[in-house]
């Protein structure tokens, strides 16, 4: 899964620079970031991209059961300030079991200020246990801010 989550990653960034390859380092106006389209096909202007990024933190995040055999989390991204829900790259950490989960670079119910992931443990998990395995979401988001 995280291998997925940094192809993608890989291939935003490659995004970004190939459109800024027409970019003149020396002009402020233009954006460091290029967003093609975000979730809603916002038109957003080219300097209002923001890039954020965080973490649920190792140990910290709060995980609910979810089904028979499962977890999620919301993340919080509010203090990112997006004005339309962004793309949203995710990835699961923590300290071990990892390789029970399938889900956790899959972002559902987006919008400006969350997000939420959901994690298929197969039953071999639950929150408690994903508590203990220090269990955390990391993610960046790219959006427009204005």
């Amino acid at each position: 899964m995280m291998l997925r989550s940094l192809s993608l990653l890989v291939v935003i960034l490659a995004l970004v620079v190939s459109a800024n390859n027409d970019v003149d380092p020396g002009r402020h106006d233009d954006a460091d970031i290029v967003l093609i389209s975000d979730q809603d096909q916002t038109n957003g202007r080219k300097k209002c991209v923001r890039l954020c990024s965080g973490t649920t933190g190792k140990g910290r995040t709060v995980w609910i059961d979810y089904l028979l055999s499962g977890l999620y989390t919301t993340v919080d991204m509010s203090k990112c300030g997006f004005i339309a829900p962004p793309n949203v790259v995710t990835s699961l950490t923590g300290d071990r079991f990892m390789f029970l989960s399938r889900g956790g670079c899959s972002t559902y119910d987006i919008t400006p200020g969350s997000f939420r992931v959901e994690v298929e443990t197969y039953g071999a998990c639950n929150r408690d246990q994903a508590r203990g395995a220090r269990w955390a979401i990391t993610w960046q988001a790219v959006g427009y801010v204005c």
